[in-house]
């Protein structure tokens, strides 16, 4: 979730204590102990699923979260492992590098590609054990209704 500042008195202290009240209006109230409080203003409320290359055909046209293992580079397109291979149309903004770890914000094309939104480097892949990622991959799946709306 990406948040922007509509108001912001001070910056929070190491530790500081605050109170979050969430309304209808995507917009998140925060009250900081004596003093008066601000808004911050919620950016995006879609869902991003954490998917894998097996899921790529239940979420065409829809933005999802992907951690992979970049295996190829070509130009403005890249390949990575989430399970199966995904290709991948980056942005100028995507600085991926060969064989790390990536997350990728994109959404899901017609052909099942990836049009990247956002992606973040881990570093090297032997620091994630993508078995894990995997199963929660899974997870989120199988109780869907706490992470995202199905399509019908």
């Amino acid at each position: 979730m990406h948040v922007t500042e509509s108001a912001m008195p001070r910056a929070l202290a190491p530790k500081e204590r605050v109170f979050l009240n969430f309304d209808a209006t995507s917009s998140v109230n925060v009250k900081h102990l004596n003093t008066e409080p601000f808004t911050y203003a919620i950016m995006s409320t879609e869902a991003t699923p954490r998917i894998n290359a097996p899921y790529l055909d239940q979420f065409q046209h829809r933005t999802v979260r992907i951690l992979g293992k970049v295996r190829q580079l070509r130009g403005e397109s890249a390949t990575i492992d989430a399970s199966g291979d995904i290709q991948v149309h980056l942005t100028r903004d995507s600085h991926l590098q060969l064989n790390h770890a990536v997350e990728i914000i994109g959404k899901v094309q017609a052909d099942l590609s990836v049009r990247v939104m956002a992606s973040t480097d881990f570093g090297p892949e032997g620091g994630i054990d993508f078995a894990s990622v995997d199963a929660v991959v899974d997870a989120t799946h199988r109780y869907h209704e706490i992470f995202y709306e199905k399509e019908q």
